[in-house]
């Protein structure tokens, strides 16, 4: 079977087999092979159940694992895509209430969710380099006047906290390579300067 693979020029086919479980009805045994055309050898081979209604992340999981065991190398198929939408501004023209929150989407487009609920406008979000947190500026209005406030999303734990409320411009946050510090902007000193922050001590530099 592999020359006729090589004949159409081929160098990697993969096979996927489907059956039920015999414990769970609602588990679904697969086996992924791998074939190295070239090599004339199996590469790649992973075997498991997985439940009914996980079938198109399992889809991804296995497109990643695939392209993983054929380049060496990381693929989009699990990656996620972190955005900002006005979908639930209010009324039109004076009554007008812009609302912009954060959401994230599969690299597809599909299983859109939405992250942040301040109803208020959120801003230049910035991922950590591991990818498990978010840092954004809120502009909500207070007393009369808009406030700028820098907030942390953990994309693990669900839980959102305050990191920068200084008088004034807390923005632009983006995040150092260990991900533990961050570089933001603040205008307390009388215009805006760059600042580093740490995220487990608080403490501040100016930079």
């Amino acid at each position: 079977p592999f020359e006729k693979f090589k004949e159409f020029g081929l160098d990697f086919v993969v096979r996927l087999e489907f059956s039920k479980s015999d414990l769970n009805a609602s588990e679904i045994k697969y086996e992924i092979n791998l074939f190295s055309i070239r090599n004339q050898k199996l590469a790649f081979e992973r075997k498991g159940t997985f439940k009914n209604q996980d079938i198109r992340n399992i889809a991804h999981s296995f497109s990643d694992q695939i392209y993983m065991a054929i380049t060496g190398k990381k693929s989009i198929f699990l990656s996620k895509i972190i955005f900002v939408s006005d979908i639930t501004t209010l009324g039109k023209g004076k009554n007008r209430k812009v609302r912009k929150e954060l959401y994230k989407v599969d690299f597809d487009g599909v299983n859109r969710k939405r992250l942040t609920f301040h109803e208020g406008i959120v801003i230049s979000p910035a991922i950590s380099p591991q990818g498990d947190k978010i840092i954004y500026t809120l502009i909500e209005k207070g007393k009369g006047k808009k406030q700028m406030k820098l907030f942390l999303l953990d994309l693990v734990s669900k839980k959102t906290r305050l990191i920068s409320q200084n008088k004034g411009i807390n923005s632009g946050g983006i995040f150092y390579s260990n991900g533990n510090e961050i570089l933001l902007t603040l205008s307390e000193v009388g215009n805006a300067e760059i600042f580093a922050k740490d995220l487990t001590t608080g403490n501040l530099r100016r930079v």
